[in-house]
């Protein structure tokens, strides 16, 4: 019953679970140093220089997007961060956290009885849990920028579309709806798969708003038209067919999908099967009760919307785990909702428990993550201050060591570090940010020796 009540108290949990995890996020944030794509970004697409200005940074996203690829709004959110300071950004970007495990919460609890705080919680632990590639969505800058700011972008977008839905109740807040297809855009050219499961998301809101016989005003037509031509946009971009001619596939078409077909399944076997398992069977729960149609089509969506953000990548040549952000916001928050569908006061208690049966286990993760992070975070700084001494001293060909990250909560963990070799190009773009000429990195037994 105390636990029930203090869950229960809306207002106090809420900002209690976010002040935590805020923390927890923000610790993490400053104990990540610059990494990887990091280097490459402080320096322009267009001239190769560095970029000090914001003309400096248009210039390399134009040039970015003829050459590579159509990400340049959330390059250029990374590379402002890079030239004001990674502190700024750690700031920022464990806020933008919070706001983001805010907004799952309001999606998944929009129908819980007095928004029932136990989900906020749960929100949190599922995100640690389910993100394959926690620290490079959610630490790495180049990487957050990448995934957590356009699901934020997107579920910010999303949320005027689902509350009209679920709710009738329609945004009126003039300068809001003013701001909205500037959102759409930012929500439709953020990452690729995510960005169209986005898409799919308010396609269907907008089919059953017309099922349900609720008019949709012109502003959200106009926005969801943004969203799809920001997609376009980056889609379109020259710079992406230019990366698929110089990584195409010739093992045939069998092969070539066959073995997508394998990366796709195994994202989901290995990384969310508990949280797809939990997710069927309460959806089939939900298709049992007597609730109202609409109620079961979200609950539905969610998981279609998961398995969409998921299987799109048979598109492309490469899978990186930190791509199935989308896959694991969609389903938790799926997972989630039909939870709150079931929570009523005879199944609070048990779900306290299984809460706080998480949280022992999240605590145990958290501290394995920040001795790892904490690790990382000192070598890292040593390998620096040793590269600026000797640079300092006059020797511009740099042998140093390599960093090995243990947890997914890092970083670093999943990404290259300097190489053996100094025509790799992270060794080449950390040779001209530092001003060597050479830098090659082994194990650490290897380069004390």
């Amino acid at each position: 019953m105390m636990l029930n009540n203090f869950f229960k108290n809306k207002r106090y949990t809420t900002a209690l679970v976010s002040a935590a995890f805020g923390c927890a996020i923000l610790i993490f944030n400053f104990l990540t140093p610059m990494l990887a794509d990091d280097y490459s970004y402080t320096f322009s697409w267009y001239d190769h220089n560095s970029i000090v200005t914001l003309k400096d940074a248009c210039l390399s996203m134009y040039a970015h997007y003829l050459s590579w690829g159509g990400r340049i709004i959330t390059h250029f959110i990374a590379t402002v961060f890079l030239m004001i300071g990674k502190p700024v950004f750690n700031i920022f970007n464990a806020a933008l956290y919070c706001w983001l495990a805010y907004l799952l919460y309001r999606y998944a609890a929009v129908h819980a009885e007095k928004g029932h705080s136990l989900i906020y919680l749960a929100v949190h632990l599922c995100i640690w849990f389910a993100v394959p590639a926690f620290g490079q969505d959610f630490l790495w800058l180049i990487g957050a920028c990448n995934y957590l700011w356009p699901a934020a972008f997107i579920f910010t977008f999303l949320w005027p579309y689902y509350q009209y839905v679920m709710s009738g109740r329609l945004l009126t807040n003039k300068i809001i709806i003013g701001f909205m297809p500037l959102l759409g855009l930012l929500a439709g050219w953020g990452n690729e798969n995510t960005s169209g499961a986005g898409i799919l998301f308010i396609a269907v809101l907008l089919l059953i708003a017309r099922k349900l016989g609720r008019k949709i005003p012109l502003w959200m037509l106009i926005s969801f038209g943004t969203q799809i031509l920001g997609f376009i946009f980056m889609i379109a971009a020259p710079g992406n067919y230019l990366r698929l001619e110089s990584s195409s596939e010739n093992t045939g078409l069998l092969l070539t999908y066959g073995g997508r077909l394998a990366v796709c399944n195994s994202m989901l076997y290995e990384y969310m099967l508990p949280f797809l398992l939990v997710y069927l069977f309460l959806f089939v729960l939900v298709c049992y009760q007597d609730i109202e149609f609409y109620k079961k089509w979200i609950a539905a969506l969610f998981g279609i919307t998961a398995l969409a953000n998921n299987y799109v990548m048979l598109v492309v040549t490469e899978y990186p785990e930190r791509a199935a952000l989308g896959t694991a916001l969609f389903l938790v928050t799926g997972l989630l909702y039909c939870l709150s569908l079931q929570l009523d006061e005879n199944h609070v208690k048990w779900a306290c428990g299984i809460v706080c049966s998480l949280m022992a286990v999240f605590f145990i993760q958290y501290s394995y993550g920040l001795l790892d992070i904490g690790y990382t975070y000192r070598v890292y700084n040593r390998r620096i201050d040793s590269i600026l001494q000797q640079r300092d001293a006059g020797i511009l060909d740099i042998v140093t060591y390599r960093i090995e990250p243990k947890t997914k909560f890092n970083g670093l963990y999943g990404l290259e570090d300097l190489q053996g070799y100094p025509t790799h190009w992270l060794n080449g773009n950390t040779s001209n940010y530092f001003g060597l000429h050479t830098i090659v990195a082994f194990p650490e037994e290897k380069a004390e020796e």
